[in-house]
């Protein structure tokens, strides 16, 4: 992902944020893998990584065995800026996995919402 970013000119981000978990979940599960992968690539690149600038409003059902449209349904209004950290900012958003796009597409909704001046995803897999 690091040899990707560096390939996409990635100086032009000034954070990298985490698909969120929902506190719930990560607290059980432990971690949040797309924050141990956006921490990674930060000490990579150097650009700073930012866990918790987004949040969960709500826990949502596990998308793995939902329809495309289940999943919209689901991820639609669970994200927020928890701050105004990505106010103004370019954001690199990190993902473990892309299936429908659906938690992607919200969490950039969100980070728009929150004023983000620019907004991109990246993922280590698509399935």
């Amino acid at each position: 992902m690091a040899e990707t970013l560096i390939q996409w000119n990635y100086r032009d981000f000034d954070m990298i944020v985490p698909v969120p978990l929902h506190w719930n979940k990560e607290f059980s599960r432990g971690f949040n893998q797309s924050w141990f992968i956006a921490a990674e690539v930060s000490a990579i690149i150097g650009i700073p990584a930012r866990h918790g600038a987004i949040g969960r409003k709500r826990n949502t059902l596990a998308q793995t065995r939902l329809t495309q449209s289940q999943r919209q349904k689901n991820v639609k209004g669970a994200f927020r800026a928890r701050d105004l950290s990505v106010s103004g900012k370019k954001i690199l958003l990190v993902d473990d996995v892309l299936t429908t796009g659906s938690t992607v597409k919200e969490t950039l909704r969100a980070l728009r919402e929150a004023g983000a001046k620019r907004s991109m995803a990246i993922t280590i897999a698509k399935a």
